[in-house]
């Protein structure tokens, strides 16, 4: 009996090694599966952006409203949902107008709503920047998303020179050596 007990609790401390490695706490790195499950959530996002669809699979071009126009030469966007990736990733606003995507500028390039939509999917796949203007400001998305546009400004004070920074010395190489003679010099200077 007493070896059947002995074979019972290494069973059992065999399966609770085998939960901890599998599905770990989050103080123990997470474990095995939830590492997974990150990993195939990350791999699901980017396929997608590759598809032109956002997170939930919708196409991103359908995450928003806009219109072409192209004797002006920009694509005007009406509206954005909240979620959608030209929101959050590129900071995109109702009003903006799209001057450029990627490479490209929109004057001579969009003639009709499909066309804006096909390029603004493929501006989507390839990471392009996008450059709208947002108030008489251009911008461009997503590098400065998150700064406030501001307004040229023709009397703006000159800015003041700042200090150069002082070379670092280049870093001290130890030896046993040189660190022996360091230390005779700082015994002998005291």
């Amino acid at each position: 009996m007493k070896g059947a007990g002995i074979g019972l609790v290494a069973l059992l401390l065999g399966v609770a090694i085998i939960f901890w490695i599998m599905f770990g706490g989050k103080g123990q790195g997470g474990g095995y599966v939830r590492q997974e499950l990150e990993t195939r959530e990350k791999a699901t996002e980017q396929i997608n952006a590759f598809g032109g669809k956002d997170a939930t699979g919708t196409p991103v071009a359908e995450t928003l409203s806009y219109s072409a126009e192209p004797v002006r030469g920009v694509i005007v966007i009406n509206e954005v949902k909240p979620d959608s990736p030209f929101a959050t990733k590129y900071g995109l606003m109702a009003g903006d107008k799209v001057l450029e995507l990627g490479p490209q500028p929109v004057k001579g390039l969009v003639s009709s709503d499909a066309e804006a939509k096909d390029w603004l999917t493929d501006a989507f796949q390839r990471s392009y920047q996008i450059v709208v203007d947002r108030n008489g400001t251009k911008l461009t998305l997503p590098d400065q998303r998150q700064s406030p546009p501001t307004p040229a400004v023709t009397n703006a004070p000159a800015p003041q020179p700042q200090e150069q920074p002082q070379p670092q010395q280049p870093a001290k190489r130890h030896s046993i050596t040189g660190d022996a003679h360091d230390l005779v010099n700082k015994i002998q200077t005291h």
